[in-house]
C-alpha cells in the first residue's frame, strides 16, 4: 500500500510542479503503447491485402495505405519515445526547484533527539550514499509512466489476439501472469543482492582506488602492506560472489522457468493458428501478424516485471 501511495505521490507532484512536461512524457511513453496492438492488424492488413493484389489485381490502394501507416507508426514510435526521454530534465529542474527548499526546511526544524533515534539515522546515512529524494521521486515517477505503458503494451496485444482468435487470448492471459510474477521475482533477487553486497563493493572500490595513487602505492610498499591489501581484497570479493550464486541461482530458475513459459505459448500459439488457418477462420495475414508478434511479446513481458521492481525499489526509498 505504502508503494501505491509512493507512486501516485510522485505523479501528483510531477504533474503539480512541471505539468506540461509531466503530460508531454506521459502522452510519449503511452502513446506508442497503444501501437504493439495497432501494429499486429496494420501487418494483418498489409499482408491480406498484398495477397489479394497479387491474386486479382485489387487492393493495390489498401495495400499502399496499410503500408504508409506501417512505416509512419514505426517513425512515430521512435520520435514518441525519444521525446519522452528529453522530459525528465525538465521535470526533474523544476522538482528541484520546488521542493529542495521544502526538504532542507525540515531538516532544519529537526529536534536534535530525532538524530539520535535509530530509525532517523539509517534515513539519513541512507539519504548520505544514495541519490536526492527529489531525484528519487522523478525516477519513480518515470519507472511508473513505463510500467503503464508496458501494460498498455501487452493489453492492447491480448485484445488483438482476442480478436484474431479466443484461444490465443485465453492462453495469452493464463500464461502472461505467472511469467510476469516470475521475472519479477528474478528481478527482485537481483536487486536484493546488489543491496546485500553494497558495503563489500564499496569497499572493493575504495582498493581499487587505493592501487591507482601513486602515493598509497609508495606507502605500501614502504609499510609492505601488499599482503594485507590482497587479504581484504579477496574477503570482500569472496563474500560478493558467495552471495552472488547463492542468489543467482534462483534468479536463474525464475526467469528460466519464465522462458520455458513463454516457449510453451508459441508452441501454443503456432499449432492454434495453424488449425485455424487449415480450416479458414483465420487468414493468412493475421496468421503471420501474430506469429511476428510473439517475440515481441515475451519482451515485453520480461521488460514490465523488471520495470515493476525498479518502481517498487524506488518507491520503497521515498520514506
Amino acid at each position: 500500500m505504502k508503494i501505491l501511495r509512493n507512486c501516485w505521490m510522485s505523479v501528483r507532484y510531477a504533474f503539480r510542479y512541471a505539468p506540461v512536461n509531466a503530460a508531454l512524457l506521459v502522452l510519449g511513453y503511452n502513446i506508442p503503447g497503444l501501437f504493439s496492438g495497432l501494429q499486429i492488424v496494420v501487418i494483418q492488413r498489409l499482408v491480406d491485402s498484398g495477397i489479394l493484389y497479387a491474386q486479382s489485381g485489387d487492393g493495390f490502394r489498401q495495400m499502399l495505405i496499410y503500408g504508409i501507416c506501417l512505416v509512419g507508426m514505426m517513425f512515430s514510435w521512435g520520435v514518441l519515445q525519444k521525446f519522452a526521454g528529453y522530459e525528465r530534465t525538465p521535470i526533474e529542474a523544476k522538482l528541484t526547484e520546488k521542493l529542495s527548499p521544502v526538504v532542507m526546511e525540515k531538516m532544519e526544524n529537526l529536534e536534535y533527539s530525532v538524530f539520535e533515534d535509530q530509525g532517523a539515522q539509517e534515513v539519513l546515512q541512507r539519504m548520505s550514499r544514495e541519490r536526492e529524494p527529489v531525484n528519487t521521486l522523478c525516477d519513480v515517477f518515470i519507472y511508473t509512466v513505463m510500467t503503464v505503458q508496458m501494460l498498455v503494451s501487452i493489453g492492447s496485444m491480448l485484445w488483438v489476439y482476442m480478436t484474431i482468435s479466443i484461444w490465443t487470448g485465453l492462453g495469452l492471459a493464463l500464461l502472461a501472469v505467472p511469467m510476469m510474477f516470475m521475472n519479477y521475482v528474478s528481478a527482485y533477487i537481483v536487486d536484493q543482492v546488489m543491496r546485500d553486497t553494497v558495503g563489500q563493493q564499496k569497499k572493493m572500490s575504495d582498493l581499487k582506488n587505493l592501487l591507482s595513487n601513486k602515493h598509497a602505492i609508495y606507502e605500501m610498499k614502504v609499510f609492505d602492506s601488499y599482503e594485507l591489501m590482497e587479504e581484504k581484497w579477496n574477503r570482500y570479493s569472496g563474500e560478493v560472489l558467495q552471495e552472488t550464486m547463492k542468489e543467482g541461482q534462483k534468479a536463474t530458475v525464475m526467469s528460466g522457468g519464465s522462458q520455458v513459459l513463454g516457449m510453451v505459448y508459441s508452441v501454443f500459439l503456432i499449432i492454434t493458428l495453424a488449425w485455424s488457418f487449415l480450416y479458414g477462420t483465420v487468414t493468412l495475414g493475421q496468421f503471420t501478424a501474430a506469429i511476428n508478434s510473439a517475440p515481441s511479446l515475451t519482451t515485453k513481458i520480461k521488460n514490465s516485471s523488471w520495470q515493476v521492481a525498479r518502481m517498487m525499489e524506488y518507491a520503497k526509498r521515498l520514506d
